[in-house]
């Protein structure tokens, strides 16, 4: 099987093209991407099966080039927004199967879009399947299914600035390169003050700084957090159409540091370079890290993610909460097992479809968590909570 990895130069790109060459099943691998030099590095660490191609991967016809002669065309390009639809329409033009990292929830309404022509080429497009989203689709999923109703659902993140770094050094390293990384300019499009969520049969726009929800912390505090326009919300209420609400949830850490990070996100819609938006936000929060980075004790220091569902059970009304109850969840792990299955003909639906579409959460997990630095034990994978919400 033939594979094009495109941004397989990248940080996530690189360990999915090894980990794809580690695959009996892959004989080539094209890793493709702009800088064709970075793209040789990873190719003569692929054991004779990589090759490198120089492709834009926001030029769709240079994508439809490189991916003619390919089975599966694996998309670690960034950002979304910029590269995904000119992929997903080179991959539908080819024939070719797809899976990718799609973080950028308006992007996954275009991309859902392109589902009948996905229908059409006979090619499984499977999107946005790393970690968060991904392994977050599944876990909502998994958290829909411990209730006989669900009325509500929730995707929320727990996000310590500290656990991400230094931001001094974070700073440093945007200023020598010149550029953001992807994943910060994403979480800053999806925190932009605005959130798209779902209401009653429908997408809305509300302010995020407005609609403030009280959440509880798997470790037990109390934080608040503001909606995020989140690829879960875009994907689930076509899951499950019964759905009232399905909403992304952002509580950064310390708090004070929720309006300001909105603040930059809406500079960075409205045009502002990506980059700058970052480095002015990095700068504000260092210029007086006495305002910004003071917080009270006891809050885990470390990204948290979980689901929450709310509905009904044995005829009550109950909240069900699941959680990684250790570090096994992995992007490129995700990613690599997603496009093995797909090649492997595990994985036959076909169109455009969201992870909680063709996956099981509970087996998908154990075999994510086989490729993790230090894989838990099986039986250890996530943490979980019921709450009864009405008394008896």
């Amino acid at each position: 099987m033939r594979v094009l990895a495109l941004g397989g130069a990248g940080n996530t790109g690189r360990v999915a093209a090894r980990r794809l060459g580690a695959s009996e099943l892959v004989t080539e691998i094209v890793v493709a991407g702009r800088n064709v030099d970075a793209a040789r590095e990873v190719a003569a660490g692929l054991g004779g099966k990589g090759r490198a191609q120089r492709v834009d991967a926001s030029d769709e016809a240079q994508v439809a080039s490189a991916a003619k002669d390919a089975d599966i065309l694996v998309n670690a390009a960034g950002p979304d927004y910029h590269v995904a639809l000119p992929a997903l329409r080179a991959a539908i033009e080819t024939g070719t199967h797809y899976c990718d990292l799609c973080v950028d929830g308006l992007t996954t309404e275009k991309l859902i879009g392109l589902d009948p022509a996905a229908r059409a080429a006979d090619i499984t497009a499977l999107t946005g399947i790393g970690a968060a989203p991904g392994l977050t689709n599944l876990m909502m999923l998994h958290a829909a299914r411990q209730l006989d109703e669900v009325e509500e659902l929730q995707v929320c993140w727990f996000f310590p600035l500290a656990g991400w770094g230094d931001p001094s050094e974070m700073l440093a390293t945007m200023r020598r390169t010149g550029r953001v990384d992807a994943s910060w300019e994403s979480l800053f499009r999806a925190a932009s003050g605005t959130a798209r969520v779902y209401r009653d049969g429908d997408w809305a726009e509300v302010d995020s700084l407005a609609n403030p929800v009280d959440i509880r912390l798997p470790q037990g505090s109390d934080v608040t957090a503001y909606p995020m326009t989140s690829n879960e919300t875009i994907t689930f209420p076509r899951r499950l159409p019964r759905v009232k609400k399905v909403t992304g949830l952002m509580a950064m850490f310390p708090s004070q540091l929720n309006r300001l990070f909105q603040e930059h996100g809406r500079r960075m819609v409205e045009g502002m370079d990506a980059t700058k938006t970052a480095m002015g936000f990095f700068e504000t929060v260092l210029g007086d890290p006495r305002r910004w980075l003071s917080g009270p004790e006891g809050f885990p220091t470390d990204l948290t993610i979980w689901a929450v569902a709310i509905g009904r059970k044995e005829g009550r009304s109950a909240r069900y909460a699941c959680w990684p109850a250790s570090d096994w969840m992995t992007t490129s792990g995700s990613l690599v097992l997603a496009a093995l299955k797909i090649l492997q003909g595990k994985v036959r639906e076909r169109g455009v479809l969201a992870p909680e579409a063709c996956l099981e959460p509970l087996p998908y997990f154990s075999e994510v968590a086989r490729l993790a630095v230090h894989p838990p034990p099986e039986e250890g994978l996530l943490g979980e909570s019921l709450e009864w919400l009405d008394e008896r």
